[in-house]
C-alpha cells in the first residue's frame, strides 16, 4: 500500500524527494538495497541538504559492502550536521536530534576508520 502512494506521488511529482526517502526505505525493508540506493541517491540529489538522506546513503552502502562510501556518506551528514544546533529536529527522523544523530554518525565514523 505505501508503494503504491509513494509510486502515485511521484508519477505526479517526480521531483518529491520525501516520496524517493520512503521508497527507498521500503526497498531496504524489502532487502531491494540496490533499489533502495538508486532511490536514495534520488533523495541527495534533489536535496543536497537532507541530512536524514545522507545519512541512510552510509547505512545502505554498509549492507552492500563499500565501507568507502559509506565513509563518505557518514563525512558527508557530518558536514551538515555541524550547521545545526544539538537541539534542532532532523527532518523525517519523527523526533531524532541533530545532537543525536551527531554521536551516531561519530561512533560510525570510528567504526569505518573515519573519524
Amino acid at each position: 500500500m505505501a508503494r503504491r502512494w509513494c509510486e502515485q506521488a511521484l508519477a505526479y511529482d517526480s521531483l518529491l524527494a520525501e516520496a524517493h526517502f520512503l521508497l527507498s526505505l521500503i526497498h531496504s525493508q524489502e532487502g531491494a538495497f540496490d533499489q533502495a540506493l538508486a532511490a536514495m541517491k534520488r533523495v541527495v540529489y534533489l536535496d543536497r541538504a537532507a541530512v536524514l538522506g545522507h545519512f541512510s546513503l552510509a547505512h545502505l552502502y554498509r549492507e552492500l559492502g563499500d565501507s568507502s562510501r559509506e565513509r563518505k556518506s557518514l563525512q558527508d551528514t557530518a558536514r551538515l550536521l555541524d550547521g545545526l544546533s544539538d537541539e534542532a529536529p532532523i527532518p523525517w527522523s519523527d523526533g531524532m536530534t541533530a545532537g543525536r544523530l551527531r554521536y551516531i554518525v561519530r561512533r560510525q565514523l570510528g567504526e569505518v576508520g573515519g573519524g
